[in-house]
């Protein structure tokens, strides 16, 4: 029977999404382990699997439309089944009675329908371009499409990149737009306010020496001055629950968990993973998660449940060369931490004696709204006692 996809509701949160591409043509065999689509939701970009076998009959909702949760999308039937009524707008999504017992026989019916209008690399080219070939008056012999009418359709079709003057124009979309929405919904809503200090990192410098090749033939992860940073603030946090707060509702909500949002830059844009109860973890297990959501991350295979439910989140431009910026909040967040370089400075002692010591710069941008400048302060000031104490890493000892 025909079976309706709808548009899947991915978190407690989520109201609507956006199709970013369909992975399957009109008229395709599918497997229910198939991609079948890719939807965009304010988090993440994920992948949809059709669930059923069937044929995809008809796709409902184009790409880039934005449709509610539970919205109908695509239509999915078995291959001798006419699709209902109520969807069937194109005559020619009935696959030829023909084929039908073609497929029966070689389980490749739908192949060599469309082996009848185009050849394979013509249907690739199509689908590289977004392009769905009942859109398209095949020139070659018999009505078959070849490239030049692919060629010829993106002509004439309103381009999504063009050049003009030498310029090159490309639309924000996919991750790309999801970050540029978050963050001016940020500039907009929030009061932000940053601080910038500077820690001696001469302690954890020490013992990331020392314990970093232990760490690398254990776990098969090389250590980062990241790892000993999220220790450090889910610690800091623990004393603070006034910085581990968010804005929900015209209210102060508590948080009685620390989830640390770790951003990570890839290709496209900025992902941040979370990394669940940071404070109730060993550095060890620390060491591990961030590990797996950066690899994650930069490997496009963030699960949907990855980035949500943030706290407090780390962003670290320090490997740049950058000592100090203003990091933006990641709503519903009302504070996040900067932390740049790590560079030997001279420091002057008490008697006058000199000293060169590795120095870490800090910024720590809070919203003024919920968390005064003072609270904002003591956090920083804590923290860095923190770092320059981290003989309370008894399990790494």
């Amino acid at each position: 029977m025909a079976t309706e996809i709808v548009m899947p509701k991915l978190g407690l949160t989520m109201l609507e999404g956006i199709i970013v591409k369909w992975k399957k043509l009109e008229g395709d065999l599918i497997k229910k382990t198939d991609i079948l689509y890719e939807i965009e939701t304010d988090k993440v970009v994920t992948e949809v699997e059709a669930g059923v076998n069937g044929i995809l009959k008809k796709i409902i909702v184009k790409e880039g439309i934005k449709v509610p949760v539970g919205t109908i999308v695509a239509i999915i039937t078995d291959i001798d089944e006419k699709i209902p009524d109520k969807f069937n707008d194109d005559r020619d999504l009935e696959i030829p009675k023909k084929l039908k017992t073609i497929y029966g026989k070689e389980n490749n019916g739908i192949d060599i329908y469309k082996k009848e209008l185009a050849s394979p690399a013509v249907r690739k080219l199509a689908m590289e371009n977004n392009i769905d070939l009942k859109f398209i008056n095949g020139s070659g012999p018999s009505g078959r499409i070849i490239k030049e009418d692919i060629f010829n359709y993106i002509k004439q079709k309103n381009k999504k990149i063009f050049i003009k003057k030498q310029e090159k124009y490309i639309p924000i979309k996919g991750i790309r737009k999801i970050v540029s929405d978050r963050v001016s919904k940020s500039s907009r809503e929030t009061a932000s306010v940053t601080l910038m200090v500077e820690s001696d990192f001469s302690k954890i410098k020490n013992l990331k020496e020392k314990i970093e090749l232990i760490i690398e033939r254990e776990l098969k992860i090389k250590l980062s001055y990241t790892d000993f940073i999220i220790w450090a603030v889910s610690q800091t946090l623990e004393r603070h629950p006034n910085i581990n707060v968010s804005f929900e509702n015209n209210n102060i909500r508590f948080n009685s968990n620390i989830n640390l949002g770790i951003a990570v830059d890839i290709k496209d844009g900025l992902l941040v993973p979370v990394i669940k109860n940071a404070n109730k973890k060993t550095f060890v297990e620390l060491v591990k998660a961030r590990f797996e959501l950066v690899e994650k991350a930069r490997n496009g295979n963030v699960c949907f449940d990855d980035p949500q439910g943030n706290t407090f989140t780390i962003t670290n431009m320090g490997m740049l060369g950058i000592d100090y910026f203003t990091p933006i909040i990641n709503l519903p967040e009302v504070a996040t931490l900067g932390v740049g370089s790590i560079k030997d400075k001279i420091i002057v002692g008490k008697h006058n004696n000199f000293s060169i010591k590795p120095i870490i710069h800090l910024s720590l941008t809070f919203d003024h709204r919920l968390i005064d400048g003072v609270p904002a302060a003591r956090f920083l000031r804590d923290l860095i006692d923190t770092i320059n104490n981290p003989e309370k890493l008894e399990e790494i000892q």
